[in-house]
């Protein structure tokens, strides 16, 4: 990760705006760029983040070049966020926030015979056998709303993991990111092979380790062993974290093309902080003002968003301008 940055052909960023003002990017200073690399350096060693990185593109180069040139304020106050805060769907299986357990047994079901049926199309595949019992749902029901509700998510992120399912995939409470020592060339390769226009851009995240709302896909697949049933390998080091990337976390972006060294942008709140020569919390994040952030959601085209307290590892999701809000549920593996 540390040579990689130091090849990218611009480090920028600019000064953080809490009213989406217009921005023009610059290069950091050196000491700056020294600090963040420094900070980089130390968040890929200790145990307690996962430095991940999550490759995208938009749907052509006009939308990809707005976001550099004017969304990236609000995105940096905003963050990224998973299809469910585009669109909720309507269908109970596939919503993520705590119901009642009956329902929640319904919707597991319904789940089960989903994920059977992907074992099955793929079942011609050497790297592929085994199924779900119809005994598990009647194993389960003396469980109480929380553990119920654990095994809910576990088999949502098996629709996600496979990718398939189409009246899922357009309403996934997942995003992917990718860690390790290839999350460069993974998530280079996933933003440039969806790109119709040749660029891409890259979404480096830190995520706390003790985050409950993520699942680790190698750690998915230990539990379908449980049942018998084998899956793909994990050759993407893939992490599936519910709801999306908190701003507050979001070290910042690259802009990747196939035949040019990538531009990185730091995020203009982390910017700030590092010129001040103030260390970057992992645990709490960056300080962002968020003021106006229900206008900046409804702009990058949102219609929940996702929060939790300081301090508190309990997320909750809600309609924009809403008081409602719906107590997300937390995954077990």
């Amino acid at each position: 990760m540390y040579n990689r940055i130091l090849k990218a052909d611009q480090i920028l960023s600019f000064r953080p705006d809490q009213q989406d003002s217009n921005y023009s990017l610059i290069e950091i200073e050196d000491s700056v760029k020294y600090s963040f690399v420094e900070l980089v350096n130390k968040l890929e060693r200790i145990p307690q983040v996962y430095l991940c990185l999550r490759g995208d593109s938009m749907k052509d180069i006009d939308t990809h070049n707005k976001v550099f040139n004017e969304d990236l304020s609000k995105l940096f106050i905003v963050g990224e966020k998973a299809r469910s805060s585009i669109q909720m769907s309507t269908d109970s299986e596939y919503q993520h926030y705590i119901n009642n357990c009956s329902n929640t047994l319904n919707d597991i079901k319904k789940l089960v015979n989903e994920v059977n049926n992907r074992l099955l199309n793929n079942s011609l595949s050497p790297r592929v056998s085994g199924r779900i019992p119809q005994s598990f749902i009647y194993s389960i029901q003396h469980l109480d709303e929380k553990e119920i509700g654990e095994w809910k998510i576990f088999f949502l992120s098996f629709l996600h993991n496979s990718g398939r399912v189409k009246r899922f995939t357009n309403h996934s409470p997942f995003i992917s990111l990718t860690y390790g020592p290839n999350k460069y060339t993974i998530s280079r390769k996933f933003a440039l092979e969806r790109s119709k226009h040749k660029k891409g851009i890259l979404f480096l995240y830190c995520l706390n380790a003790g985050w409950p709302y993520y699942i680790k896909t190698s750690d998915f697949r230990k539990q379908l062993r449980k049942f018998g049933v084998k899956w793909y390998p994990d050759i993407n080091s893939e992490i599936m974290l519910l709801d999306g990337m908190y701003p507050h976390y979001l070290l910042g972006v690259y802009e990747v093309e196939r035949s040019r060294n990538p531009r990185f942008v730091l995020n203009p709140w982390l910017y700030n902080l590092l010129l001040q020569n103030k260390n970057f919390d992992y645990s709490k994040g960056i300080c962002i003002d968020q003021t106006y952030f229900n206008t900046f959601a409804q702009k990058l085209g949102y219609k929940n968003y996702f929060f939790h307290y300081i301090n508190e590892n309990v997320e909750f999701a809600s309609e924009l301008n809403q008081r409602n809000h719906y107590k997300i549920i937390s995954p077990s593996v």
